[in-house]
């Protein structure tokens, strides 16, 4: 088709503030008229995908598993050609979640080409790489030799002795991870510590499980004791094997990570210090992690620790939501609670509620936010859904269409298909790529065409940020898919701004820059209502009560509008 042709001519005319606009050279034009006209995609017949095996120099925060490549033998000079590229989707926000819901197949492709499904196949790679690794260590126990971790054993040892001066004053012995086999922990003089009251054996190589036994009988004082990644567990019932160290060291309080039946505030205060270095006694206890501690009630928590604030006991399956209401009024400060998800319904939201009046917290979220937006089980698809509307946008573009009598506000989204898609960023690039749409068929591409020589087998790079420059935070914008500062410029910028947007906090101040009374003295406190999560979440001033009723409030923080007789009665 030659350039005078009138349905060319036609092309240009309607299409001219598009192609100045993207900036594709006026030679491509008849080409990129015909490829539209003949509805040609031959983009598969340049330029092919290879799977990247190397570590990328800057990490992403989303997948590139592919690098594209020019497969034409004879090169590719620059402003030679032009390629359509298709929209693999192309929407409105308002109607993308229904689109993914109507349409299973587009989910199916967004999932792939986002890469959402490869999190689920990392994981099993990941399983069978440490199956392959725990094989290859095996074979390496077999054939090494019993001196060096011997001798690793003994010299750590000598090196706690060292330090005590007397081995009488030892009480906590942490073995882990030092190779420890039957013939080395035989040879280990137990005895020698009498006082030891915490012995940890995590990670070693010790299979005899009757010879831990015998040996740690010896300790009379043992309150604490890790077996934990041994093979001397494997194939062992848990609980009767609690039972049996119980039985033999009557001052055992922690088994494995858990905690005994004859658990005591030596148990609970040396978790809580586990977990807080500062805590020295049991007044200073104000949170206490008891996840996958093996608890059966919190009765005794209760009566050991009640001034505590923070309270998780995750992963207990042995402990009854219904003896967790029961024990809750015992504890007079409860703010925070952290439970499982499967007893995180309505009903028990209301009887936590109940139970504790001072409960504010559950799973780190506001109780009354939870109560008034009960959480709606989802499927499988709609989890999908969510994952790709959330990471959507570090796919997607837009454009928006106008007319000689008005310009569309709302913007059209769109994701390139998986050719566009795998073209990696660089800021020197080697194409370019910019929207279209053809007016006749109603249909939006990309156009893709080089503006560099590119040679056979080299690699296809575009700007994802074309004509933005650092006097528009260029390299701020490109950490949207960059996990890292990009130059020493960069990162002092963000180290000057971080001390620029730092609050100046008086050392007195207990609540922020603001830090005198806003009632006046001896008044109660404002009463305020907000719709805003994050303004329910942060207002914890005294001279503040968050109340769940409009008309209860002195104060209104709103982001949607407000009922005005509702406002006009609050004023009177």
């Amino acid at each position: 088709m030659e350039k005078g042709d009138e349905s060319f001519e036609r092309f240009v005319e309607v299409h001219r503030p598009q192609l100045e606009g993207v900036g594709l050279p006026e030679p491509l034009w008849p080409t990129l008229h015909q490829k539209l006209t003949r509805e040609t995609f031959d983009g598969g017949a340049f330029f092919s995908f290879e799977a990247l095996d190397q570590e990328l120099s800057l990490p992403t925060t989303f997948p590139i598993d592919y690098a594209v490549l020019l497969n034409n033998q004879s090169g590719l000079p620059a402003f030679s050609n032009v390629f359509l590229v298709d929209h693999a989707w192309s929407f409105r926000l308002s109607e993308a979640r229904k689109q993914l819901e109507a349409m299973p197949k587009l989910l199916e492709r967004m999932v792939n080409l986002m890469g959402l499904n490869e999190e689920e196949q990392g994981e099993e790679e990941e399983e069978e790489e440490e199956e392959g690794e725990g094989e290859k260590e095996e074979e390496k126990e077999e054939t090494a030799e019993k001196e060096q971790p011997q001798s690793t054993v003994f010299d750590f040892l000598l090196k706690i002795e060292e330090t005590s001066q007397d081995k009488k004053k030892i009480i906590d012995l942490q073995l882990d991870d030092l190779e420890i086999t039957d013939d080395i922990f035989q040879q280990i003089n137990l005895k020698q510590y009498p006082n030891l009251k915490i012995l940890s054996l995590w990670g070693n190589q010790i299979s005899n499980i009757e010879l831990v036994k015998n040996l740690v009988k010896e300790l009379p004082q043992l309150k604490a004791l890790w077996l934990n990644h041994n093979p001397c567990l494997n194939e062992q019932d848990e609980l009767v094997l609690a039972s049996d160290f119980e039985k033999l060291c009557p001052e055992l309080e922690l088994f494995n990570s858990k905690l005994t039946e004859r658990y005591s505030e030596w148990a609970l205060l040396y978790l809580a210090q586990k977990q807080d270095q500062t805590v020295q006694s049991v007044d200073d206890v104000r949170s206490l992690d008891l996840s996958e501690r093996g608890i059966k009630n919190l009765d005794k928590v209760a009566s050991l620790f009640p001034r505590v604030s923070d309270l998780n006991i995750q992963s207990n399956e042995h402990l009854d939501f219904s003896s967790v209401l029961n024990s809750l009024a015992s504890f007079k400060n409860l703010r925070s609670i952290s439970i499982d998800e499967k007893d995180l319904n309505q009903e028990n939201l209301k009887s936590l509620s109940q139970s504790s009046l001072s409960l504010r917290r559950v799973n780190e979220n506001w109780l009354y936010y939870l109560l008034a937006h009960p959480k709606v089980e989802k499927s499988p698809e709609e989890d999908k859904i969510d994952e790709v509307l959330n990471g959507l946008w570090k796919y997607v573009q837009s454009y928006r269409i106008s007319t000689s009598n008005a310009f569309d506000e709302q913007p059209v989204f769109y994701i390139l298909d998986e050719l566009g898609t795998r073209i990696r960023h660089s800021d020197t690039p080697n194409v370019r790529i910019a929207p279209f749409f053809h007016q006749p068929t109603l249909t939006s591409y990309s156009l893709l065409w080089p503006v560099k020589d590119i040679k056979s087998n080299e690699e296809l790079f575009r700007d994802y940020l074309f004509g933005i420059s650092e006097s528009q935070q260029r390299n701020d914008r490109l950490e949207v898919w960059f996990k890292t500062g990009r130059d020493e410029h960069f990162q002092e910028k963000i180290r000057q701004r971080r001390q620029s947007d730092a609050p100046t906090v008086s050392k007195k101040s207990t609540y922020g820059p603001l830090s005198f009374p806003i009632a006046p003295p001896n008044s109660p406190p404002f009463r305020f209502y907000s719709d805003y999560e994050l303004v329910q979440q942060y207002v914890t001033r005294p001279d503040f009560i968050l109340t769940e009723s409009v008309s209860d409030a002195s104060v209104l923080w709103m982001t949607s509008q407000v009922n005005f007789p509702e406002v006009e009665k609050m004023s009177k």
